[in-house]
Parts: C-alpha cells; structure tokens; sequence
C-alpha cells in the first residue's frame, strides 16, 4: 500500500512539472569538458544545454532518485530528460588553469512540442550539424507513374519550410524508380542511395490515388479520388530507421487528374507534418540524453580486440559497450554514449586508445584501424613482421656457420 501512494505522488509530481513546464523559462547554466580547444567548446556547450533542461525541468529530474527501485516507474517516466532548448547565449566560457573548459549560457527552455517553433528547431538541427535531406518517394495515379511528383514536392517545400536542407534535385534525375522501390523495403538500399547523393537522411515511399467515383450532384461531374502515402527515414551512415509514418486522404473536384493530384498533395502534406515532428524529437532526444552510435575497428587481431573492449568502457561518456560481431580482424560494436559527447567521441577514443587510426566519421559512425599494437606504440605491425624475420635469418645464419 505504502508503494502504491508513494507511485501515485510521484505519477502526480510528473503531471505537475509537465503542466507547470508549459510556458517557456529562462534558466542560467553552467557546461564543463575536458580540454581547451574548439571540440572542448563543443562538448561543454553541449553540456550546459542538458544542464539547462535540466534545471528547468527540475521536479522530474529529481523524482528520478526518488523512484530508482520502482524500474518499470522510472522507464516510462523519470529515465528521459524531457524539454528543449528554444534559444541561448553563451555569457561566459574559460579554457581554465586546469584544462577544463567551462562554458556559461543563459538558455530559454521550453516543455512544449517543436512542430511549429523554427527557433527550437534549428537549435536542435545545429546540434546535430544540419543533416541533409534526400527525399525520394514513387508516385502513382491509377497505377500508373505520376510524371508531377506531388508528395516528393510538397514533401520537399514543408521540409524547407522548417529550414532543413535538401539534396539538390538535379542529383535526382540518376535515381531510377526501380531504386526508389527497393530501398522503401530495404531501408540499407535507402542508406546507400542517400549517402552516395551526400545525404544524412534519406526518406523513402510510396504514394498512390486511386480513383473512388463519379457522381453529378446538381448536373455537375464531381470525381472522388483517395490517396495513401507511406514514408520512411532511415539514417544513410548506419541504416537505422528513425521513423515510419503514413496519411491518407480523399478529394473532390471537377477533373480525374485535379482530384488525384489534390488527394496526393494533401498526403504530402500529412507524412511531412508526422515525419518532421518525429525527426526532431528523434535528434532532441539523442542531444540531450543518450544516443546510439555504430563503431568499426579493422585490422584488429585477437589480443587488440580485448585490450580495445576493456578500454572502451573506461572512457568518458561511454556508457555502454556492446560487441556485435568480429569477423576477420573488423570488429563492429554498438556504443551508448551521452549526447553531449556526440561531437568529440572519436577524439575521446584516440586519446584512450592512441594506436587506432581514425578512417572516417559520420553523425552516428565511427570507422577506425589499428595502425600500432597496443602497449607498443613505437613498433607497427609490420616492424614487428620485418623484425621477426630479421631474427630468423640471423638464427638460420648462425646455425649454418656452426656446422
């Protein structure tokens, strides 16, 4: 009984604080990282942008220490850093005497959905370096190619509209329908058709209208046309799928092709607004709690394999390490990290870990090679090849000058 009252308390704080939160706060905050150099700066901003969620959201955030034996409790609610930064400025930053960067920002916060506040927005997409969009959806009216794409272009205004950035459409006229289709399916199909156009984000589907009826209310031909589009995102660097939505819609008008192509628009209309909204609060959340990203090491022998793990898990702003395969000398590994570490993770690994060699970087991938052995640093694999067959030859020598 004494459980349930104290899960009701805080069930009603929660409800309170979301409530009370709904007007914007002003709140100062304070952001620290290791370092003193520009990606220092980057981390510590990061920081104090978590910071002043945080404070702004302060009732949930404490009552998630009050609930931290109640699992199923702290899940749902209280596991989650909920709000956003609408705007800031930084008021004071010092690289410090001890190789601390500090960073002051006053930041106005709010608890309230995103879908309409461009300057949240765009904080939220600078977070994440203003990821590219391409966005390619196969059209049809009465199961026939629509030569007007009327979901990809609307599609496209509403995105521009909340200031995202779009893949130029000249670089569209190489993608074949045929592509478009199969990556809808195979959201890694997506992901390389994306990133090969230079995209973050590649969203993919299909729309079709279909013709209803006809009908002459008062003498006059009216065509009744419904349309259904379904949509997907999918990052380019990992292929995951960050959201699958779909609308339908159905319009009258005086001819088959305006009431087919008015039905599709009004679709393109409707995926975008759920696309959109899911997106950021997809990014939001990334920023301000934890984030997944996907980690390659080659050239990685057994013994550098365990040694990598063990290290992984000392590093600031890790917080979890998990193994997904390793398969000859790559391996691949799923790290959960913070998201104010997001930026700066793969200069973390190299000071940690300063015989990896850093091939390339994405938004949520890191490729590295191990170009030393660990322990070793003055001595590659390949010394250590040359050497031993160095000794070798000098054994070989000296056992044929003794007979």
């Amino acid at each position: 009984m004494k459980k349930i009252i104290i899960v009701a308390l805080l069930i009603f704080s929660f409800v309170f604080a979301t409530n009370v939160l709904a007007e914007e706060r002003v709140v100062l905050a304070t952001g620290l990282s290791a370092g003193t150099d520009e990606k220092a700066k980057d981390e510590a901003v990061s920081r104090a942008l978590r910071d002043a969620v945080e404070k702004a959201v302060g009732v949930m955030v404490e009552a998630d220490t009050m609930v931290k034996n109640y699992k199923l409790l702290e899940d749902k609610i209280y596991s989650r850093v909920k709000g956003y930064v609408k705007s800031y400025e930084i008021i004071s930053e010092n690289k410090g005497d001890n190789g601390t960067y500090e960073v002051k920002i006053r930041a106005v916060v709010s608890a309230d959905i995103l879908e309409d506040d461009l300057a949240g927005i765009r904080v939220i997409k600078s977070s994440k370096g203003n990821p590219r969009v391409l966005v390619l959806i196969n059209e049809y009216i009465d199961g026939d190619e629509s030569t007007i794409d009327n979901v990809r272009s609307t599609m496209e205004k509403e995105f521009l509209g909340k200031s995202f950035k779009l893949i130029d459409k000249t670089q569209l006229t190489a993608i074949k329908n045929r592509d478009v289709s199969v990556s809808y399916e195979d959201p890694e199909k997506a992901a390389a058709l994306g990133a090969r156009l230079g995209a973050e984000v590649v969203i993919t589907g299909t729309a079709n209208a279909e013709f209803m009826e006809k009908s002459k209310p008062y003498g006059v031909s009216v065509f009744a046309y419904s349309a259904q589009a379904n949509v997907k995102a999918v990052k380019t660097d990992t292929a995951e799928v960050m959201s699958v939505v779909s609308a339908d819609s159905v319009k009258r008008a005086g001819g088959r092709k305006i009431s087919a192509n008015e039905a599709l628009t009004e679709c393109g209309k409707r995926v975008s607004d759920k696309l959109i909204k899911e997106i950021i609060e997809k990014w939001r959340s990334e920023i301000y709690n934890d984030m997944e990203i996907a980690l390659f090491i080659s050239n990685a022998g057994s013994d550098e394999r365990t040694v990598i793990l063990k290290e992984l898990k000392g590093i600031r702003g890790i917080k979890e390490v998990n193994e997904k395969s390793y398969t000859n000398n790559l391996i691949e590994i799923d790290l959960t990290i913070e998201g104010a570490a997001a930026k700066v993770i793969d200069k973390k690994i190299m000071e940690k870990l300063n015989y990896l060699k850093l091939k390339n970087k994405t938004p949520n991938r890191l490729d590295f090679e191990v170009s030393k052995v660990p322990g070793k640093a003055s001595r590659t694999k390949t010394n250590d090849s040359v050497i031993k067959a160095v000794q070798t030859s000098v054994v070989k020598t000296e056992e044929a000058e003794s007979h």
